[in-house]
């Protein structure tokens, strides 16, 4: 191997074996050397790089340093860096490796979005309204999820196996949720405590979760029953919610929920569907993966690395990968399905300890709750380490 002085070398996979042999095998010949790696190397690269030369020894002009910058990091720890992690290197940095400098690439810990979508889902599975503000509660947005539609066993009905679901429209007033299909007049459920107290308590089911939901009364299942065509009942949260998400992501502290699937909150990076619409054959609008906040300005899939947001006096927490199922493949105006995102996101999103594709990142409420979010707020952006 002739002198590669001057030269560039970007060794994955370098902290020990092959990958730092051949790593070393550069650095001997002159290279400048960037090591990209996922656990600390044996050897001591920093002291490799900063050593002082012993007398009549030709310094190597060595930048090996370990670039975190590419590392996405999973619920259970660091995974696999993907492809395109060299890309972000930015210019200057590369024209440092480039004259021999050493380089150290960090993550930086904190940053700025802005909150550019704003959603709410008031009954499970049906149409999400678009929001310009939203108070939050300890379930998450204040009426996410609050009713349901529930078959003769007590089972939540979605659009995995009611896609007419889509065309259902909830819309919140003052004093009521109305809920508007096609063909049938539109139903007026009231807000107050009697729609929460009076109804039969009723055991229904969420997935794996038994809890209790109040039953909302003949006339609004007889309502729902004529919009769906068979035997259905619409449950209201009680009260004192019933569900905690999963505390082996949440943590001790229990994060109450209302209906949602798993946690209370969906934050979605706008920079990451446009990432993951250059795979599909047709661009798909946010909507189709219903999630509750909408940031802009991260890079995507930066998402992965969010430990907290804070918008104006409230904190989320980001506290797992939300894996996704059918429902954002349905056209969320029609019912209809459509382009399905899962095979493009099978390529480069799947998880293999959460075993599905995933897209956002489930949040709770941390602090702030009767705080409002708004369309259009900065957004405080801190990086897990």
């Amino acid at each position: 191997m002739s002198t590669l002085a001057g030269k560039v070398a970007i060794v994955t996979g370098a902290s020990k074996g092959i990958g730092a042999a051949i790593a070393k095998a550069f650095a001997a010949k002159g290279a400048s050397v960037v090591v990209l790696d996922r656990s600390i190397p044996r050897f001591e690269w920093r002291g490799m790089a900063h050593r002082r030369a012993a007398p009549g020894e030709r310094r190597t002009p060595l930048a090996a340093q370990r670039v975190r910058a590419c590392e996405r990091r999973g619920p259970h720890g660091p995974r696999r860096a993907g492809k395109g992690c060299i890309s972000r290197l930015s210019r200057e940095e590369c024209q440092g490796v480039a004259s021999g400098s050493s380089v150290r690439l960090q993550t930086p810990m904190s940053a700025t979005a802005t909150v550019v979508g704003l959603f709410m889902y008031p009954l499970k599975s049906a149409r999400g309204i678009a929001l310009q503000r939203a108070r939050t509660v300890a379930t998450g947005l204040e009426w996410d999820r609050q009713w349901m539609l529930v078959n003769a066993q007590g089972t939540f009905l979605s659009q995995r196996t009611h896609p007419q679901l889509a065309c259902l429209v909830p819309q919140i007033t003052a004093e009521a949720l109305i809920i508007c299909a096609p063909g049938v007049p539109p139903l007026e459920v009231p807000l107050g405590v009697a729609g929460r107290q009076r109804g039969e308590r009723l055991v229904v089911r969420v997935h794996r979760d038994a809890c209790v939901g109040i039953d909302q009364g003949d006339e609004a299942a007889q309502w729902a029953a004529e919009a769906l065509g068979e035997t259905v009942r619409l449950v209201r949260v009680p009260g004192v919610p019933e569900r905690i998400a999963n505390p082996v992501f949440v943590g001790p502290t229990p994060a109450p929920m209302g209906f949602a699937d798993g946690f209370p909150l969906l934050v979605c990076n706008e920079a990451s569907l446009a990432d993951l619409n250059t795979h599909l054959p047709e661009p798909l609008p946010m909507e189709r993966f219903r999630p509750n906040l909408v940031l802009a300005g991260l890079p995507a899939w930066a998402e992965d690395r969010i430990d907290s947001l804070v918008i104006g006096a409230v904190r989320l927490r980001l506290v797992k990968p939300c894996t996704r199922c059918t429902i954002p493949g349905i056209d969320q105006r029609s019912g209809v399905a459509g382009t399905d995102p899962a095979p493009a996101l099978r390529t480069f999103r799947f998880d293999k300890r959460l075993r599905g594709v995933t897209f956002g990142q489930n949040a709770v409420v941390a602090s702030g709750t009767g705080c409002e979010v708004a369309h259009g707020l900065p957004c405080s952006v801190n990086f897990r380490a």
